[in-house]
């Protein structure tokens, strides 16, 4: 999924968890569920708005600080701390700024995962809230459990891509060196 592809899925879910949330608090339940434990809820908490709207706010919040983070990542390419730090260091510009779109890439995805966490939880939450229901249903536990299982798997598949690829645009940079530069014959 292109970089643009995540920008709009991350939109749509904040859009959904915001309006999940306003749709949970027009419903005006007794109590709604804050924190759980294996999908049933261990802390419950009055409706009201700042315990409503806390989480979609903090989730914003976060979600901008890595956009604006993520977006300077392209000005701090020099900095960047990458595997083979000596061969990234020795790639141009533009090299480098393909290795930092893997980063990008990797933090959009990491967000709309964290964000998929949330959201997916919405109906479980409307659900236990008006007591029709004591646990999140199946799908949610199980879908959260692949969203942390992907970002953990993430790191490592960053981490890789990113070495390979440096190899990779050092071999070709390496190569055209020696091809501008044929050694001189005796």
């Amino acid at each position: 999924m292109a970089k643009r592809g995540l920008h709009i899925l991350n939109a749509i879910l904040v859009t959904l968890l915001w309006g999940g949330n306003f749709w949970l608090y027009l419903s005006e339940p007794p109590e709604i569920p804050m924190h759980y434990w294996f999908g049933r809820p261990t802390w419950y908490a009055q409706p009201v708005p700042e315990n409503v709207f806390l989480v979609p706010l903090l989730l914003t919040v976060v979600l901008g600080l890595v956009y604006v983070f993520t977006w300077r990542l392209t000005d701090l390419r020099k900095r960047l701390s990458a595997p083979h730090q000596e061969k990234y260091d020795a790639l141009s510009g533009d090299e480098q700024r393909s290795v930092v779109e893997l980063v990008q890439w990797y933090l959009y995805a990491v967000v709309a995962a964290v964000l998929i966490l949330f959201v997916i939880k919405m109906p479980g939450q409307y659900a236990i809230a008006h007591e029709q229901a004591d646990a999140l249903p199946f799908y949610a536990r199980a879908i959260s459990w692949a969203a942390v299982a992907g970002i953990i798997l993430g790191i490592y598949f960053l981490r890789r891509s990113m070495t390979e690829t440096i190899d990779r645009l050092y071999a070709e940079k390496q190569a055209a060196t020696t091809d501008a530069n044929p050694p001189s014959g005796s």
